[in-house]
């Protein structure tokens, strides 16, 4: 397996909140297209948006209220340097801040404190200087024929291998399904696809020509996606019999290359827009009853042919080897790192 590192981690990135794509939308967005100020068609943000403190919202491993710890301080309120009191603990989460002489490497995050679990994000979430460690905070991404391991927050592409396909072949799009097993589609087949390469047909399909994108839900649900100016289409896929059904027309987007179904259910795709700018993909929610669309926002970023919905975040993969961050309720993309010239992707699995 070769091993190939883009760039290295910035510590500033970990603290970029997913908000910072709120004033762009307007400079990419075109103007018959009104975008909602934060979509969300189940009334709520859960599973829409990825901030990057997510799913941390109280100390972790202790009470906050009786904090009883030996070196995290006394919480009292000390001088500044201006002769003016100074919060030691302003986060509340039992731990001074590393400017009183405590041990809390970031006192605005109550998830982040020296007995905090690490989690698969961009924060050093226990304060030993490192991130992520003893963890897996990769997906599986696809060339035309290719398999990788990306790991979006270390900015590193594993080469796997190639896949096993028939002759003239080639992968469309992958995802897990809810047993864990990564699905691959091809023009003539679904394939179990192994981590090795090794494929095994599931059954032959008989899809449009030009679908392009592919997303399993958390029932098990194939959505496939279509991609041309005369082919605005969302499909299910059968995958037992390899039959397709028409869920609905996807106009006016079509399909630029992938859907991915979120943590809380909800269809989206990376989309074009045949009669508005080609240079810009769009991120656009799909129904899943009828396959009618609205937009969330421009992506700022074209060929987003893969997308994966992992560790609480969005990703997007380019056909030009660029790695995404995708904010789920305004659209807008962040350019984590580029891969190394010649990578292509065309495909992505979530990641858990």
């Amino acid at each position: 397996m070769l091993a190939v590192n883009a760039l290295a981690w910035k510590q500033a990135a970990a603290m970029r909140p997913l908000f910072f794509f709120t004033c762009l939308l307007c400079a990419c967005g075109e103007p018959e297209v009104q975008l909602p100020e934060a979509y969300d068609p189940n009334g709520g943000d859960a599973g829409r948006s990825a901030p990057f403190d997510a799913g941390l919202e109280g100390p972790v491993g202790e009470d906050a209220s009786s904090p009883e710890q030996p070196d995290g301080g006394s919480g009292a309120d000390h001088g500044s340097a201006d002769g003016g009191p100074i919060n030691c603990d302003e986060d509340r989460d039992g731990w001074d801040s590393e400017a009183c002489g405590g041990r809390d490497c970031n006192d605005q995050h109550r998830g982040v404190n020296p007995d905090a679990r690490e989690v698969c994000d961009f924060d050093d979430n226990d304060c030993d200087q490192a991130f992520n460690e003893d963890l897996d905070c990769t997906f599986l991404a696809a060339g035309p024929s290719t398999l990788y391991r990306v790991d979006p927050f270390r900015e590193r592409v594993d080469v796997l291998g190639e896949v096993d396909l028939p002759a003239g072949q080639t992968l469309l799009d992958m995802d897990t399904d809810p047993d864990g097993d990564v699905l691959g589609l091809t023009r003539n087949g679904l394939y179990d696809v192994q981590e090795n390469g090794r494929t095994r047909r599931l059954a032959q399909v008989s899809i449009d020509r030009y679908t392009n994108g592919m997303a399993i839900g958390g029932d098990g649900t194939i959505f496939l996606t279509s991609g041309d100016r005369n082919a605005n289409r969302a499909d299910l896929l059968d995958r037992n019999t390899g039959e397709t059904t028409l869920l609905g027309n996807t106009a006016p987007f079509t399909s630029s290359g992938d859907c991915v179904v979120l943590k809380d259910e909800s269809l989206l795709m990376s989309a074009k827009r045949p009669d508005g700018p080609q240079d810009t993909d769009w991120l656009v929610f799909v129904d899943r009853s009828d396959g009618s669309t609205e937009a969330i926002g421009s992506i700022g970023f074209d060929k987003v042919y893969g997308l994966s919905a992992s560790f609480d975040y969005l990703f997007g993969l380019t056909d030009n080897g660029e790695v995404l961050l995708i904010d789920s309720n305004r659209g807008r993309g962040e350019l984590l790192f580029q891969a190394p010239e010649g990578l292509r992707f065309w495909g992505a699995a979530n990641g858990d």
